[in-house]
């Protein structure tokens, strides 16, 4: 497993974290901090881990998935369909904290595509929970409603190309 300078802040993830772990993990993330700890607690509570090996595909072009994902160690390669084609193409890179697959479910349409750069570790928050919680808990909506993704100036150049 890589070290990273921030290895600190983060629990061994050898393991699968434990709840309390998963609920810091999300208090301090910045999507998060204005969230209900009730909020919090179910998103800890339904949160796992998941592994990827260097160039395994977390997120398909085209599909809105089930799951969104906080990177806690390692990095994606963020990628989107080509303005002429279906070729994808890399737009951006995700590291330690970066949250990926929420946009899709805010927008309600695919946008994000991405694969593991290195071996990587995420926790997998499901996006039919994070919709509910959207809906009924205000700081959330507030924390969540300011996440861009790279892939979304990709479909604009698409759409006016």
């Amino acid at each position: 497993m890589h070290q990273n300078t921030k290895q600190d802040l983060i629990p061994d993830m050898t393991n699968t974290p434990s709840p309390r772990e998963k609920l810091a993990i999300l208090r301090d993330h910045q999507a998060f901090v204005k969230a209900n700890e009730s909020s919090l607690e179910l998103l800890a509570e339904q949160g796992e881990l998941v592994t990827l090996n260097q160039g395994q595909t977390l997120l398909r072009s085209g599909v809105i998935e089930s799951h969104a994902f906080i990177v806690l160690e390692g990095a994606l390669r963020l990628l989107a369909e080509h303005p002429n084609g279906k070729d994808l193409f890399t737009v951006g890179r995700l590291e330690q904290g970066g949250i990926v697959g929420v946009v899709d479910l805010l927008r309600q349409a695919p946008c994000e595509a991405a694969i593991a750069r290195r071996p990587s570790q995420l926790l997998s928050l499901p996006l039919a929970l994070i919709l509910e919680l959207y809906e009924s808990d205000q700081g959330l909506k507030e924390g969540l409603d300011q996440l861009t993704s790279p892939c979304e100036g990709a479909l604009i150049l698409k759409k006016i190309l």
